[in-house]
């Protein structure tokens, strides 16, 4: 095989690699799909927040209550967020959730100097701890790791994160 067959073979594999990337789905369209997480997909709905998970910039770490975690939270603060008039409120919530420019998975988690601190993008910090073989994000556990979007990645765990 020649250098300029070798050249077309390597371009046709790349633009193949770029088209693949192209077609993973951002985070709010992960959301929007996994039935775990309908409560979280009407969350972001609520409080405008579909575009902003569907951004490509910048990369971020999310971490995703699933339903079973909102079911858990307290019916006063349940009602008060599901308030159309406290839709900033939410926001904040649900902003909590988010590393932005930085895109975490479970073993850099992991690697940190533990625990860790890391800064929200509503500038508030979450605490990363290990707990045996579970990793701890405040008092939520992990529990699925490490689901790959285009703009980030996503782990999903089993509380609702509250800023203190």
């Amino acid at each position: 095989m020649n250098s300029a067959m070798i050249f077309i073979l390597f371009g046709t594999f790349l633009h193949q690699i770029a088209a693949v990337a192209d077609q993973q789905s951002n985070i709010w369209q992960i959301v929007n799909k996994d039935d775990r997480l309908k409560i979280l997909a009407m969350a972001l709905k609520a409080a405008d927040l579909e575009d902003a998970a569907s951004q490509q910039k910048p990369i971020v770490t999310a971490f995703a209550p699933n339903d079973a975690a909102f079911n858990k939270v307290p019916n006063d603060i349940a009602d008060r967020l599901s308030d159309p008039k406290n839709k900033d409120e939410l926001a904040q919530l649900l902003s909590y959730h988010v590393i932005e420019g930085r895109n975490l998975t479970s073993s850099e988690l992991l690697k940190m100097n533990l625990p860790a601190r890391l800064q929200t993008a509503t500038g508030g910090f979450i605490t990363i701890t290990k707990q045996g073989n579970e990793i701890k994000i405040n008092n939520a556990t992990i529990i699925e790791s490490d689901i790959l979007a285009s703009n980030g990645i996503i782990h999903i765990i089993d509380s609702v994160l509250m800023p203190s």
